[in-house]
């Protein structure tokens, strides 16, 4: 994600700033993060013109959570904060686009539940929308399981959202345990699915289309939700 970033300082006139390890926060209208990283300004400062400056900063998966396209970018606010302790080193920039290093684990994992709990809430009524319609589903997840030897957490769940949300835009979260397509043989469905939102004319084709579009077996699989 790129975000373009005006910056207004007035004692910073016409210099650089050269501030280093700032984590540059997005919060939304409800004072939400999302979107965080740490940014080095030492080596390559920001230029102040009669107080202010624009710069592009670049946002890596696992540095942001929201779709970019979900960002009400007229009532975000950033938060800028010195002194920060780069997890790891900075992404590459994205052309004329910073990039900066993670976030502490621990913040970027409570940023990526709570943008979870969004993402459901948000998708609820396109979700519903799909009810007796077949459709695909592109993952299961649930926090704590092993995937590919990798324990889940919520950034990586997250991350994995944003990762097919990409190519497919019409995609929607969902919480397994509130569906009972899910639940109907009794089991325990506390999972995030994640359903292309694409339609189909029958399970068949909403089958050949996992294939198709080049998924494997256990990666896509055809559902019609109630």
């Amino acid at each position: 994600m790129i975000a373009t970033v005006a910056f207004s300082a007035h004692a910073c006139g016409d210099t650089a700033w050269k501030g280093e390890d700032v984590t540059i926060s997005i919060k939304d209208s409800s004072n939400e993060v999302i979107a965080s990283a740490v940014y080095d300004f030492a080596s390559d400062p920001m230029q102040f013109t009669s107080g202010k400056a624009t710069l592009e900063l670049a946002y890596a998966i696992g540095q942001y959570w929201r779709a970019s396209d979900q960002i009400e970018t007229k009532s975000t606010s950033m938060v800028v904060q010195k002194g920060a302790t780069p997890n790891g080193n900075a992404v590459a920039s994205v052309g004329d686009a910073r990039g900066g290093a993670n976030i502490a684990d621990s913040d970027a994992e409570r940023y990526a539940q709570l943008a979870l709990s969004w993402q459901l809430s948000h998708d609820r009524s396109a979700v519903s929308g799909l009810y007796d319609i077949p459709t695909t589903q592109l993952f299961s997840r649930k926090y704590g399981m092993e995937v590919d030897g990798k324990t889940q957490q919520y950034r990586d769940i997250y991350a994995q959202y944003l990762t097919l949300r990409a190519s497919w835009p019409k995609a929607v979260l969902a919480w397994a345990a509130d569906y009972s397509y899910y639940t109907r043989y009794g089991h325990e469905a506390d999972y995030y699915v994640l359903l292309s939102g694409e339609e189909f004319g029958s399970v068949a084709d909403a089958r050949a289309w996992c294939s198709d579009n080049g998924f494997g077996e256990n990666d896509c699989m055809a559902v019609q939700i109630n």
